[in-house]
């Protein structure tokens, strides 16, 4: 079923170092033979750099594009400039994937005629400990009767990551759909939301083939981002489509996330980031002012018993910001 249809895969490389030979050994060992593999060296290492060349120089089907560094976005972005494909596939230089992922992926995209193929995942974690993230084998409609496994998958970040999932390229070209280059965090989930707001279909593999590896040191997602609120607020633009499907339904887990999110980058202000206590609460207010986060907390307020706590939920509602700093600010003192 395959057709020999071009695939492109697309890896951003950025001080990956030893890492990159493994990522780029598991394109090159793939049993589906027909894709080009573009590397682009977003300012790396020079280490990196002629890594990307020698890959190149060994294999036809490999391209490097070198262009001075923007970030995981700006480096994804100039790759599918480039792409030649009929499908996209993203993979991270730290990563690897299942020799024959390619070709299950393929031939599920192309068995259903879905818009958009997934596979599950495997977590391997610096200890050497693996963790699967199973998906099933089936197809999921995106319209109202939105089943129980798209919430399942959605409750639990699977498309908050651009890899392990095949997009065709008529549908990114068509609908302009690119990275995000003003954010750090969410550019991800961005991208997919976006992509998936142009769908009708998404197919699963039923298998976990791409192999994603922990980092020894806490990712963006765990570490404090100055431009958190626009982030969010740009991802919650992004997932509007979802939010229209399931209204009228079943919105609790959407709005859960969601508030997830928002708590998640609120205690991230006073536990991570190094600011006064004054500049602390300013930002904390600005997230309180925020359209999107008053929405989310007002369904939850009504609709959810889980979740934050009703006393958390009503000082950012109600935006008692000195209360809610000063009780952070003491529960994140010293750590």
């Amino acid at each position: 079923m395959e057709k020999n249809r071009l695939i492109s895969i697309i890896i951003p490389v950025y001080h990956t170092g030893a890492a990159l030979k493994q990522c780029v050994e598991s394109v090159l060992s793939q049993t589906y033979p027909y894709f080009e593999l573009i590397l682009v060296n977003d300012g790396s290492t020079e280490e990196d750099a002629d890594a990307c060349d020698f890959y190149a120089d060994a294999d036809r089907r490999v391209s490097v594009v070198h262009k001075e560094n923007g970030g995981v976005s700006s480096a994804r972005n100039a790759g599918l400039s480039k792409a030649k494909g009929d499908f996209i596939l993203f993979i991270d230089s730290d990563d690897y994937i299942e020799k024959d992922m390619l070709k299950k992926l393929l031939n599920t995209i192309l068995n259903t005629d879905a818009d958009l193929a997934a596979s599950g995942m495997v977590y391997i974690y610096p200890d050497g400990r693996r963790q699967n993230k199973d998906i099933i084998s089936g197809t999921i409609a995106l319209d109202a009767s939105l089943n129980e496994e798209f919430k399942k998958l959605y409750a639990n970040y699977f498309f908050n990551s651009i890899w392990a999932k095949l997009y065709r390229t008529q549908i990114i070209r068509q609908y302009g759909i690119h990275c995000n280059e003003d954010f750090s965090i969410f550019e991800d989930c961005s991208f997919v939301m976006e992509y998936l707001s142009h769908c009708k279909t998404v197919a699963l593999t039923g298998r976990s083939d791409y192999y994603y590896v922990q980092a020894e040191t806490p990712s963006l997602m765990k570490r404090f981002n100055e431009n958190a609120l626009s982030a969010y607020e740009y991802y919650f633009a992004s997932s509007a489509w979802l939010r229209k499907v399931l209204d009228g339904g079943n919105l609790e887990s959407y709005y859960q996330y969601q508030e997830s999110v928002i708590w998640n980058f609120i205690t991230q202000i006073f536990s991570r980031s190094k600011k006064s206590l004054k500049e602390k609460k300013k930002l904390l207010g600005q997230f309180s002012e925020s359209d999107a986060v008053q929405e989310v907390l007002t369904y939850t307020t009504v609709h959810t018993s889980g979740g934050l706590s009703k006393l958390r939920r009503s000082m950012i509602l109600h935006k008692n910001t000195t209360a809610l700093s000063l009780l952070l600010y003491f529960r994140y003192l010293g750590k």
